[in-house]
């Protein structure tokens, strides 16, 4: 192997960790910049859920919420969620599911006042909250990840959710 290979290798996987603190980040503000029904919120249960159906994609990164709490409450990470904990959840980040699945998954979502969150393409189109597209940038011979949000604002306020107008407002598109 090569130097530059490790070198690049090295540089992708610090680039790949660094993108996972950014949505790990994102999703933490999520929860303090969105207002559920009162007998939904956080601050009045002080307690968070954060959930993640389908496979972990963020690693070992996940453990930064080990510790993140707020003066209105703490959080409490559940990975691997099924669609019956759903209801339970604050914010939920779907890292996979088919379509049929995605439908059913929003829907429960959608009784429960969930804040929905993804990365899946189309995911704020197709009925869910925040849509993370990542897009690359590049400079020269430089490049660089950035991570844009699309917010469906009809969406979150049909489930009864007020989103921060400092989140509508790092969006890159607010669908309404």
């Amino acid at each position: 192997m090569c130097l530059f290979t490790t070198v690049h290798a090295d540089e992708s996987a610090a680039a790949s960790a660094k993108e996972a603190q950014v949505k790990i980040a994102f999703l933490f503000n999520f929860i303090k910049f969105t207002q559920w029904p009162d007998l939904r919120s956080p601050t009045v249960s002080h307690k968070a859920n954060m959930c993640i159906l389908g496979d972990n994609p963020f690693g070992d990164m996940l453990h930064l919420l080990e510790h993140a709490s707020s003066p209105e409450f703490t959080l409490e990470v559940n990975v691997n969620v099924r669609p019956a904990f759903i209801p339970q959840c604050h914010v939920l980040f779907v890292a996979a599911a088919d379509p049929e699945e995605l439908h059913s998954i929003l829907a429960i979502a959608k009784k429960n006042a969930v804040l929905t969150v993804s990365e899946l393409p189309g995911f704020a189109r197709d009925g869910g909250i925040v849509e993370m597209v990542k897009v690359e940038q590049s400079v020269g011979l430089f490049s660089k990840n950035k991570i844009n949000l699309r917010i469906n604002l009809r969406g979150a306020e049909e489930e009864g959710l007020h989103l921060d107008a400092q989140m509508l407002e790092i969006a890159a598109e607010v669908l309404k």
